[in-house]
């Protein structure tokens, strides 16, 4: 049993990991093993599902049965359909009501039980539906010696969830990046802010100046609330016990107009200095692109749409963002890729900023 000051520190050092770490093999190597600590697993697997929907496992002790599970053990899982018809992000299995009916199964017999997975904590990292293409999970596992999951866990996990959702999205637009057609993007329309830990400026990309109006290469006029949330993160690097005040975006109020998101991390230099990366997400689309795009006769919604999906925002998160249903998003991406007479979202993104898709050419 942990200390509170143990788990206090541990807390920290959960989200000093997830703010540093890059991608979800990141997160499976330095960042799963202090949430087994943390939360005092027997097991666990940290997966994400691909373009068929099947699970593809990171890291954890339960890779082994990860594949097999996928083929067999969802069939024979009554928990299953329940878990996926509720959505929610963090589940605590043995609350569904299919739990008993489950503790019976082939499921638990076969798959679970002998790796001491007696108790389950299932936590949904990105804005999908669960065991949806591009879906990144995670799974505690405790065995009936150690006791369930209580709300003592959940009250913990309230406090590292964001940074964990913030890694599979910062993930994401990682694997994007890799790519030809984002590299593109990226280096067009990149805007960046680096400050160091007591939010002092470091650096900025032209973007990122014109975005904000910065001075002086940025160092006369950086956002108050940017060098609050940097100087957040630096406690958090030199006190691992500061953790209920850090946040890994915000929003900026700036003259008046749209507010913009902006993304922190932290980062380190060649020589291993820890310093925060601050990406600005964009807002609209440029006065150029629309002009370009009145040819299509998309409506106001679909383009309101459209300039979220060349953000690289999912439809959970558009959805969100808009206050309309999923299910209305996915008709307005359906008849945006017919008008755009394009196969993909990310042919769609690259037609709104004015390149022509690789695959159309």
């Amino acid at each position: 049993m942990l200390s509170k000051h143990k788990r206090r520190e541990l807390v920290g050092e959960v989200l000093r990991s997830s703010l540093e770490a890059l991608s979800l093999e990141d997160m499976g190597s330095h960042v799963l093993p202090l949430i087994e600590r943390l939360f005092d697993t027997s097991a666990s697997i940290l997966y994400h599902c691909n373009g068929d929907a099947s699970p593809t496992p990171i890291s954890g002790n339960l890779i082994d049965v990860c594949e097999e599970y996928g083929r067999r053990g969802n069939a024979a899982d009554p928990l299953y359909p329940e878990e996926s018809s509720q959505n929610l992000p963090v589940s605590i299995l043995s609350r569904l009501p299919a739990w008993k009916t489950y503790l019976e199964s082939e499921a638990f017999h076969e798959f679970m039980h002998p790796r001491d997975a007696d108790y389950l904590l299932h936590i949904r990292l990105t804005d999908t539906e669960y065991h949806a293409p591009g879906m990144v999970g995670l799974v505690l596992a405790r065995s009936y010696r150690q006791g369930d999951f209580c709300k003592e866990e959940e009250k913990i996990l309230k406090q590292i969830f964001e940074p964990l959702c913030a890694l599979a999205k910062r993930n994401r637009r990682l694997e994007e990046r890799m790519g030809l057609t984002h590299a593109i993007l990226n280096e067009r329309r990149r805007e960046e802010i680096a400050l160091t830990l007591n939010g002092n400026f470091l650096w900025s990309s032209q973007g990122a100046q014109d975005r904000l109006g910065l001075r002086r290469g940025g160092r006369d006029n950086i956002p108050s609330a940017l060098v609050t949330a940097a100087r957040r993160l630096g406690d958090l690097t030199r006190n691992p016990s500061t953790s209920t005040k850090t946040s890994s975006h915000i929003t900026i109020s700036h003259n008046g107009d749209l507010p913009i998101r902006a993304n922190l991390r932290l980062a380190r230099t060649i020589s291993g200095e820890p310093f925060v990366l601050v990406e600005l997400e964009s807002n609209e689309i440029s006065p150029e692109s629309m002009e370009r795009l009145q040819a299509f006769q998309l409506t106001p919604a679909e383009v309101k749409v459209l300039s979220l999906i060349a953000q690289g925002l999912s439809d959970g998160e558009i959805s969100r963002r808009l206050f309309v249903s999923h299910a209305t998003i996915r008709t307005h991406v359906g008849r945006i890729l017919g008008k755009l007479g394009v196969n993909s979202r990310v042919q769609a993104a690259l037609l709104t900023h004015g390149f022509h898709s690789p695959i159309d050419s």
